[in-house]
């Protein structure tokens, strides 16, 4: 295998249950001009299909809503908003305001973010493009459907 390969297939085996989503540090350089940070050579257990980023936020909840298959990492560029996460195996929060860090979020997990600060801007980078298919926007629909979920390491 390769070693991208077997980094994916680690990682997938480490943190293919979510709620305990893992933090990813990216790596920032910085010096008296300001600061870099680079998302590059991630072991993440996906290729980047799709980046988008979240702004202008109204102070509303966002999310509210599950995807089936696409797997995430919410990187906070700027300010701070709290992301919960919930699985079979219960709920998180988890409050990003590090643009250093950034959060692997896997399939079948519901998330809701909330409390932003403002001027937030959120990166996201998800493993596959929009697909209203693997949707899953109905909390209820949601709560039944992860409780026959099995995660393994080939979940991607």
């Amino acid at each position: 295998l390769s070693i991208r390969r077997q980094r994916q297939m680690c990682i997938r085996d480490r943190f293919d249950t979510p709620p305990l989503s893992p933090w990813i540090d990216l790596a920032p350089h910085g010096d008296s001009r300001g600061q870099l940070t680079v998302a590059e050579g991630l072991a993440l257990p996906f290729e980047i299909k799709r980046l988008y980023w979240l702004h202008g936020f109204s102070g509303a909840p966002r999310g509210g809503h599950a995807h089936r298959t696409l797997w995430q990492v919410f990187a906070p560029l700027a300010g701070a908003l709290t992301l919960t996460l919930e699985t079979a195996r219960g709920a998180r929060s988890y409050r990003l305001d590090n643009p250093a860090r950034a959060l692997l979020v896997g399939p079948m997990t519901w998330r809701d973010l909330t409390d932003f600060a403002p001027e937030t801007v959120c990166l996201v980078m998800a493993s596959a493009a929009y697909e209203e298919a693997d949707y899953i926007r109905d909390h209820a629909a949601f709560r039944v459907a992860v409780r026959h979920v099995t995660f393994s390491p080939t979940t991607a």
